[in-house]
């Protein structure tokens, strides 16, 4: 099976010159193979997505709560709007020292949306506007503010250092292009036209305008 792979490999990258590109992707393929003999199709859901008797992974970032388990933190740093306006303010155009394009950033945002999709709760928390902004105080009063509420939290978290508050992920968290194909089954039959395994689209060959089902 594995020669049967490279040869084909093989021909698709151009022949005999490109055999150890084929022998490279044989062998991922052989693996990826190995790896989900259990089943042919994981679940949308993401259910399986790791070898049976391994642990799952896990954040090595400590939460930053001011308790320790779910107060918000207020270490007397600068505000959010004020991060905010300086990281992203518009200065004299300059090319990246990494040559890197906007394209960059439009992937750290595809990335981000296919990994985690939480809810806004009810708590309030609302984020001070620096005086004179700009945008949001215009009239230098400094008591503008920007409406803000945290992420709705797991149930069953939050009542102790050893158990933090931790919000709710409403999407796979492998990075599986499950923002284009969905991350339940409900999504995923609304996004395709139920026929040779086909996203739907209109005339243009884009995606749908939304209905709001989705």
């Amino acid at each position: 099976a594995l020669a049967r792979m490279a040869g084909a490999a093989a021909r698709k990258l151009g022949g005999a010159a490109s055999i150890a590109k084929a022998l490279t992707v044989a062998a991922v393929a052989a693996v990826l193979l190995a790896r989900g003999a259990v089943a042919v199709f994981r679940p949308i859901e993401g259910d399986g997505a790791g070898r049976p008797g391994e642990p799952f992974a896990y954040s090595d970032v400590l939460p930053a709560y001011a308790d320790g388990v779910a107060a918000p933190t207020d270490a007397g740093g600068p505000g959010a709007r004020l991060v905010s306006n300086l990281l992203f303010g518009s200065g004299p155009f300059a090319l990246s020292e990494l040559q890197v394009s906007t394209m960059h950033s439009a992937w750290g945002q595809l990335v981000a949306h296919d990994l985690a999709k939480t809810s806004k709760g009810a708590e309030a928390f609302d984020i001070d506007v620096p005086m004179c902004d700009s945008y949001k105080d215009r009239d230098c009063t400094g008591t503008e503010t920007m409406s803000f509420l945290r992420l709705q939290a797991a149930a069953g978290t939050g009542d102790g250092e050893a158990n933090p508050r931790a919000p709710v992920n409403g999407v796979t968290a492998a990075l599986d292009a499950s923002v284009v194909y969905g991350s339940d089954g409900a999504t995923a039959a609304a996004l395709r036209d139920g026929g040779g395994g086909r996203l739907k689209s209109h005339p243009l060959d884009g995606l749908p305008d939304s209905d709001g089902s989705v």
